[in-house]
């Protein structure tokens, strides 16, 4: 799992690519699989305060996108998000969380 840490503008969109790698450190081959992204305001929190839409761009990349009206809601300082990435095996949700971090989010002074 790769931690990366994120500085963005609260009330502006989100657009943040990320390529996916497997433990080895290789691209990971992300067929079959969506994505998943929700950030929190504290990590034991029941809720997250902003939800991504989770796309694949191309190969291992993928794009989670948040609009600047949910950003907007998220509250200004450290927050912490996670990536997942995810497939149906049978019945069985198979689930990897490649990228975890915290986003310091810079408050929305101009409305």
């Amino acid at each position: 799992m790769e931690t990366q840490p994120l500085t963005l503008a609260q009330g502006a969109t989100w657009d943040i690519e990320d390529a996916i790698t497997g433990p080895d450190g290789n691209p990971m081959d992300l067929t079959g699989y969506s994505v998943r992204a929700h950030v929190m305001h504290k990590p034991t929190d029941a809720a997250p305060v902003g939800v991504f839409t989770g796309s694949l761009l191309h190969d291992n990349v993928v794009l989670l996108h948040m609009s600047a009206e949910d950003t907007a809601k998220i509250p200004a300082g450290k927050n912490y998000y996670d990536v997942e990435i995810y497939r149906m095996e049978g019945e069985e949700e198979i689930v990897h969380k490649p990228t975890t971090g915290t986003i310091t989010v810079i408050a929305e002074f101009t409305k």
